[in-house]
């Protein structure tokens, strides 16, 4: 298939060789990565991906600093994501207490927690 569409080829290169820069051992080495990477990226003249590099720049620092301690947000994104979702579906919902227990209740860690008195949760 990649043979017939240089284009996409080009993509699944450049998305695989990002794929191996996160693999990085510490920064320096992530950042000489990065860089050939970029010229990768500059040559391949997928718009696409130039629009990411874009991102990139601007978080240069920020998304390096992962290669310094190997620790990322993305557990926080996710749950952030998840209260948005039930957010979203508790449209309508006029007591604030109703969307909090929901969103408590939606979350594992958090129903273990739960102590259940008189057949009412409490928090």
């Amino acid at each position: 298939m990649l043979s017939c569409y240089p284009e996409l080829a080009r993509a699944w290169s450049l998305k695989e060789s990002l794929r191996e820069w996160y693999k990085s051992q510490d920064r320096k080495e992530a950042e000489l990565s990065f860089s050939r990477w970029e010229g990768s990226v500059c040559r391949s003249g997928l718009r696409k991906f130039e629009a990411l590099l874009s991102m990139f720049r601007n978080w240069h620092n920020e998304i390096l600093n992962y290669f310094d301690h190997h620790m990322s947000n993305g557990f926080v994104e996710g749950e952030n994501n998840r209260i948005k979702v039930i957010k979203c579906m508790a449209y309508g919902y006029r007591d604030l207490n109703n969307l909090r227990r929901r969103i408590f209740l939606s979350s594992n860690e958090m129903t273990a927690n739960i102590k259940v008195s008189g057949g009412f949760h409490t928090y």
